[in-house]
């Protein structure tokens, strides 16, 4: 088929889709299957070094800048291609036409840069000013709330606003422009879409699988310092003697604590002339060996203060703290509910000088 027979392409619809679904998509839309297919595997290989930059217990703070730098190189080049490769498949004459107006396709991806910006570029000046300023309302009053739930919530109905302003935007454009009324809302809904999937994303991943936590106290000194900031891991995670956890205390439901786990259910624990006794057997090794563990002159309950043995009920852990001096822990608050345990503290990110595996 001629090149002037097939059906002419949007150049900034490319970008769009190159954008907001997938590097390369843009390509496709184009024709320009290899390229694309290049751009979406090397998108897609960067990804994940990414990923394993950041989560792994090998990757460092620098790794994630490299393929960070790396992931926006490519995906800026990957614009720039998916706008020539539909370029180079229009005819002279549908170029032409496509220069006379304003392109309502690049009013849509000003839009979803900045809503309002696109309605400036198609001389709207006054509505795309005021779509400015309520988006600016809109995103910095929804990251003030003060509530996680409302919050969470507010960012999700971001993306619904980009994508009603993206519609305007398409009805702002030149009547001889326009697309068909199923593009514009395909393309809407996309935009919606690609806003609300990164939130989603990073809420299932923190919920379920790693977050970060950052740690205040010095009840883990000298493994963890104070301003640490840490990786926890969530998913099928099962309570080993040693790990560093992240729980809830019982006494302090809106905190989050870190410690290391010394008992697990059934168990019975003594912490007596500087050691921690499990079912009578000193532990040293690791961190039992090198820390000394202190009873304290306030218990949880007598037993500790006297060195008698305790038995952690069923379905229960014993947490203390490696500074034991200044830890408040199991010590105080007894043994913890196994389901309140939210993950094992695995990794140090932050402060770089300190990065690598907690132990």
């Amino acid at each position: 088929m001629e090149q002037d027979q097939l059906p002419a392409k949007e150049p900034w619809l490319a970008v769009i889709l190159s954008h907001i679904v997938l590097p390369g998509v843009g390509q496709f839309y184009a024709r320009a299957w290899l390229a694309g297919t290049l751009f979406l595997l090397l998108f897609l290989g960067l990804l994940l070094g990414l990923a394993w930059s950041a989560f792994s217990v090998a990757g460092r703070l620098h790794h994630v800048l490299l393929f960070t730098a790396a992931l926006l190189v490519v995906v800026v080049l990957n614009l720039f291609h998916a706008h020539r490769s539909a370029r180079k498949r229009n005819p002279e004459a549908a170029e032409q036409a496509r220069r006379d107006n304003k392109d309502p396709f690049l009013a849509v991806f000003l839009t979803n840069l900045l809503p309002g910006l696109g309605h400036l570029y198609l001389c709207r000046w006054l509505l795309g000013s005021l779509l400015i300023l309520i988006w600016l309302m809109i995103w910095f009053g929804s990251r003030m709330l003060p509530d996680d739930a409302l919050r969470q919530t507010a960012v999700l109905l971001v993306p619904v606003f980009v994508g009603a302003v993206c519609l305007l935007a398409f009805r702002a454009a030149p009547a001889q422009r326009r697309p068909a009324p199923q593009v514009r809302i395909l393309v809407s809904l996309l935009i919606v879409a690609s806003g609300m999937t990164p939130h989603l994303g990073a809420m299932l991943i923190g919920d379920h699988v790693v977050a970060s936590y950052n740690v205040p106290t010095g009840a883990m000194s000298p493994t963890i310092q104070p301003g640490d900031v840490l990786l926890g891991r969530k998913l099928d995670y099962v309570p080993q003697r040693g790990d560093v956890v992240v729980f809830v205390p019982p006494d302090a439901p809106g905190d989050l604590y870190v410690m290391r786990l010394a008992a697990l259910g059934g168990e019975t624990i003594e912490i007596k002339d500087g050691g921690v006794f499990i079912d009578g057997r000193r532990l040293t090794d690791g961190v039992w060996g090198r820390f000394r563990f202190v009873n304290l002159g306030k218990p949880f309950e007598t037993w500790v203060g006297e060195g008698r043995p305790y038995t952690v009920p069923p379905g229960h852990v014993f947490v203390l703290g490696d500074c034991s001096e200044r830890s408040r822990d199991s010590r105080f608050f007894g043994a913890l509910p196994a389901s309140d345990l939210i993950g094992q503290a695995y990794k140090r990110y932050w402060p770089p000088d300190r990065q690598g595996p907690v132990k």
